[in-house]
C-alpha cells in the first residue's frame, strides 16, 4: 500500500518475470515515464489517488497477467502516450475515476474478460478513447459513464462478446466516429448516447466492410453532431 510517492526516471514501478504483487493499493502517487510495467502477476490493484505517466504509460501490461485492477473514484491513471495499455491477459478493468491520455486512453491488445466503466468514470484520449486491436477478445464491456476522444470514442479490431453502452452512458468521437467496428461484436445494445463528429463521414456507429454486430438493440440515441450518418455501413 502507497500512502506516499513512489517516482522513478524509468518506471515507479517495474514488476519482472516471475515476480508477484498480490495487492496492490495506491493512495498517493505513483509516477515515471512508465509509471507501472508489469510482466509478472498483479492479483488485485486498487488505484485511489494519481497514477502519472512522465513519459508514455500510466500502467504498461506486457506480460504475465493481471487479475482485477480497480481506479475507484476518486483515482485517475494519466499517459503520455496511452492511460492504460493491457497486452497481456487480464481478469477484470473496473473504473469510476478517470483514465486519460494524449493518444489512447485504454488499449486492449490481449484477452480481457470483463471491462466496466461506471457512471462517472470517464475514459479519454485525445486519438482514441478504447481501442481493441485485432485477434482478441473482450467477454464484456459495459459503459455507464464517459468514453471520448478527439477522433473515435471507441475502435474495435477484435472481438467483444457482450457491449452494453447503458442509460446515462456516453461514447463520443469529436472528429470521426462515436464507435468504430471493424472486427466482431456478438451483442450490442444501447441505452445512453452514442455521437459521432460533425465531417460528412463521421458516423454514431461505424461498420466497415470487414465488420459484424450480431445484433444490436438500440432504446437510446445513435447519430452524429452535424455529421452525415447515425450507423453508417461501409460497402
Amino acid at each position: 500500500t502507497a500512502a506516499g510517492s513512489i517516482t522513478g526516471g524509468g518506471q515507479g514501478i517495474n514488476l519482472s518475470s516471475g515476480n508477484t504483487i498480490t495487492v496492490l493499493t495506491n493512495l498517493g502517487v505513483i509516477q515515471g515515464c512508465n509509471a507501472i510495467e508489469n510482466y509478472g502477476t498483479i492479483t488485485v490493484a486498487t488505484n485511489s489517488a494519481l497514477i502519472n505517466a512522465t513519459g508514455d504509460w500510466g500502467i504498461y501490461h506486457g506480460a504475465g497477467s493481471i487479475g482485477t485492477l480497480t481506479n475507484t473514484v476518486s483515482g485517475t491513471i494519466n499517459g503520455g502516450f496511452r492511460g492504460i495499455g493491457l497486452l497481456a491477459t487480464s481478469g477484470t478493468l473496473v473504473n469510476a475515476g478517470a483514465i486519460t491520455s494524449n493518444d489512447t486512453g485504454l488499449l486492449t491488445q490481449a484477452n480481457v474478460g470483463a471491462i466496466e466503466n461506471q457512471a462517472g468514470g470517464l475514459i479519454r484520449g485525445t486519438n482514441w478513447g478504447r481501442y481493441h486491436g485485432g485477434g482478441v477478445t473482450i467477454g464484456t464491456l459495459t459503459n455507464s459513464g464517459t468514453i471520448s476522444a478527439g477522433a473515435s470514442g471507441i475502435g474495435v479490431i477484435g472481438t467483444i462478446t457482450t457491449f452494453s453502452n447503458l442509460a446515462g452512458g456516453g461514447i463520443a468521437g469529436t472528429s470521426d466516429h462515436g464507435i468504430s467496428v471493424s472486427g466482431v461484436v456478438t451483442n450490442f445494445s444501447n441505452a445512453g448516447s452514442i455521437a459521432g463528429g460533425t465531417a460528412t463521414n463521421d458516423s454514431g456507429v461505424r461498420l466497415s466492410v470487414s465488420g459484424t454486430i450480431g445484433t444490436l438493440t438500440n432504446t437510446g440515441i445513435i447519430g452524429t453532431t452535424g455529421g452525415y450518418f447515425g450507423i453508417g455501413l461501409a460497402g
